[in-house]
């Protein structure tokens, strides 16, 4: 027996909700600029943030119950919206943007799904 990887699972499940159900699994882009670390005044230089990104996945929208035990320290708020995001080259960060079809949004919170690299829990507003 073949052990799958939860990207492989993952796949799956985004691929049969999607020939069931239209509409509900969406492409996204989440981007990302250059951001400057933290300035050392020892040193007088800048930190290296994160390099900028601009990378496609496939993501369905779930409610706030659903990550509640990701999350437990944040409120989710009336205007937030929570998603499952898979097909990402890396893990999305606080700042990024995620981009549906003509809907901007800006990552308040990232959760990896069982530590896999692969599936995010992802709050925006």
């Amino acid at each position: 027996m073949t052990t799958q990887s939860v990207a492989d699972i993952a796949l799956k499940a985004f691929n049969g909700v999607a020939a069931k159900i239209s509409g509900v699994i969406k492409t996204c882009t989440i981007t990302r600029d250059s951001v400057v670390g933290t300035y050392n005044p020892a040193t007088g230089s800048w930190a290296s943030g994160p390099n900028a990104v601009d990378m496609t996945g496939q993501l369905v929208e779930t409610t706030a119950k659903a990550v509640e035990d990701v999350f437990p320290e944040l409120v989710i708020g009336p205007s937030d919206k929570v998603f499952i995001i898979r097909g990402l080259s890396e893990a999305p960060i606080e700042t990024d943007t995620l981009t549906i079809g003509a809907a901007s949004l800006v990552i308040k919170a990232v959760g990896d799904v069982v530590g896999s690299g692969d599936l995010y829990f992802v709050v925006a507003v």
